[in-house]
């Protein structure tokens, strides 16, 4: 069952909807080669996404070989990792289709995606007193694997609930840097995550990596017990001192109109 209000798009009428694919490609920091597929709809001129739809991934040469098939998740994402990391062909080039087949509510779609094989690495180091993130990346080409030059590169740090964009730098012969800022918080041992990304590039998709350093600010986080307003076990002292606060205040509130009272 397809599950964005389809059972009731029935009611429509019988003329089928538009279904909305889209593949992309990632190579993860682990080096995992990722088809991930996103299937949605237009409901009433607004975008749902497709749950647990049966996605085929498939790989395209000279004849097209069925990889595998997965459901879309409740975000009508399905993410489909390739098994065989040498997918690509003599030239690192390799290309892949994902196929939605449709249903009684929504047409068939097709995805295509090809992309050429591109090994990113980072570096972390100290370079005349400056914190430096070194970015290289090369690829196969006619068989011989040479320096990437005019791809840009994004740079992020990890945060709590998402990646903070410290900067882009365009990659030269091989190699691109950028500096990291000496204000950013870590851990309590001062560790940040940084992320060096291609994004979305016509040539090699999505390529990421990352690398652990203790380049940050130490900041010390108190323990607590669960608190469903942050979504995890520890609260800082700056949201200690606001309860408190506000306890306070409404404490000698309280007081005052008592006292007024009597």
């Amino acid at each position: 069952m397809l599950l964005i209000g389809l059972s009731t798009l029935s009611l429509y009428g019988q003329e089928k909807h538009r279904a909305y694919l889209k593949l992309n490609y990632l190579k993860d920091f682990k080096n995992n080669k990722n088809l991930i597929v996103e299937l949605k709809t237009r409901i009433d001129g607004k975008f749902r996404q497709v749950e647990n739809a049966t996605i085929n991934f498939y790989k395209v040469s000279e004849s097209t070989k069925l990889l595998g098939s997965l459901k879309t998740n409740k975000n009508g994402i399905a993410n489909f990792v390739l098994e065989n990391n040498k997918e690509n062909d003599t030239l690192g080039v390799a290309a892949f289709m994902a196929e939605y087949e449709g249903c009684d509510t929504l047409k068939s779609k097709e995805s295509e995606v090809e992309v050429k094989d591109l090994d990113l690495k980072i570096e972390l180091k100290v370079i005349d007193s400056v914190k430096t993130i070194i970015a290289n990346a090369s690829a196969m080409e006619e068989g011989v694997e040479k320096p990437i030059s005019e791809i840009e590169i994004s740079f992020f740090v990890q945060r709590l609930y998402s990646l903070l964009p410290l900067g882009k730098s365009e990659l030269e012969d091989g190699k691109c840097s950028i500096e990291f800022p000496d204000d950013l918080p870590g851990d309590p041992e001062g560790n940040v995550t940084i992320y060096a990304k291609i994004i979305d590039n016509d040539e090699y998709g999505n390529v990421e990596q990352r690398a652990n350093i203790n380049w940050g600010i130490p900041v010390t986080l108190v323990p607590d017990t669960y608190n469903p307003f942050l979504g995890g076990k520890y609260i800082s002292f700056i949201f200690i001192s606001i309860i408190l606060t506000i306890l306070v205040v409404f404490g000698v509130n309280k007081l005052i109109k008592k006292r007024k009272n009597d």
